[in-house]
């Protein structure tokens, strides 16, 4: 993950690409990263989370992954105030 954010390198495999991603919809690179670094590589985070350095299957399923987390997220947030009532 270091190398593909801190590097320019034309291109992100796949795998990596979608760890990247999911790692910020979740808020934890400022875990493994200082925040500061990741703030000055923004640009290359966002390139590799829209898919732009990868190729066009990664790229879908970086959306498969994100769309999962989203789905993650909002389910519990429906159910638990509808179970409640």
């Amino acid at each position: 993950m270091r190398k593909a954010i801190f590097n320019d390198g034309p291109r992100v495999d796949a795998r990596t690409g979608i760890l990247i991603s999911l790692a910020k919809g979740a808020n934890l690179l400022g875990i493994p990263f200082d925040k500061k670094e990741l703030k000055r590589r923004k640009k290359r985070i966002e390139q590799i989370t829209n898919g732009e350095l990868m190729g066009k299957a990664a790229a879908e399923a970086i959306e498969a992954a994100q769309a999962a987390v989203m789905v993650a997220c909002i389910i519990p947030a429906v159910i638990v105030p509808t179970i409640s009532s």
